[in-house]
């Protein structure tokens, strides 16, 4: 291959890998999206972070959430029933999502099981909609259903 082929071979690969850069911007793939939740905690915990406790109508009275991090501690009414382990965060969608990842817990069969849910924050309140741990789906609103537990916390 003379030399003139070979620049005009190597001019074309670094054509192509600019174009490639480039179009880049915009699209998010979904490798990346799956990323997104590690990303989004560092961004959102600022919010998040703390102590929230719950305030005293329905069934929130005597829960308490706090984040740490990654990390989450639960406590609920029943001193017997609480929960620690680790949470992702994605604020990039309407409404937010939360993941809480259960790594301890009592009651045990809920160690090593997910439960999802959606949240927002409004002043210094706290909204969670999660459901039990295990089920596979997540709540689509803030209204209570048989699986759905609607947990509203002060900071």
């Amino acid at each position: 291959m003379s030399n003139n082929a070979k620049i005009f071979l190597l001019m074309a690969l670094i054509g192509i890998l600019l174009v490639g850069f480039v179009g880049c911007g915009g699209d998010v793939t979904e490798k990346e999206s799956a990323e997104e939740p590690e990303k989004v905690i560092e961004e959102e915990k600022t919010g998040i972070e703390g102590k929230w406790v719950g305030i005293s109508e329905g069934t929130s009275q005597g829960w308490e959430f706090t984040f740490s991090g990654n990390k989450i501690d639960i406590k609920t009414p029943s001193e017997d029933v609480w929960y620690k382990g680790t949470v992702k965060l994605n604020e990039k969608v309407d409404p937010k999502t939360i993941d809480i990842i259960i790594k301890t817990a009592s009651p045990e069969k809920y160690m090593g099981k997910t439960s999802l849910g959606i949240y927002k924050i409004e002043e210094n309140t706290l909204t969670i909609a999660v459901n039990e741990p295990g089920i596979s789906d997540r709540p689509a609103d803030f209204e209570p259903k048989k699986e759905t537990v609607i947990i509203v916390l002060k900071k």
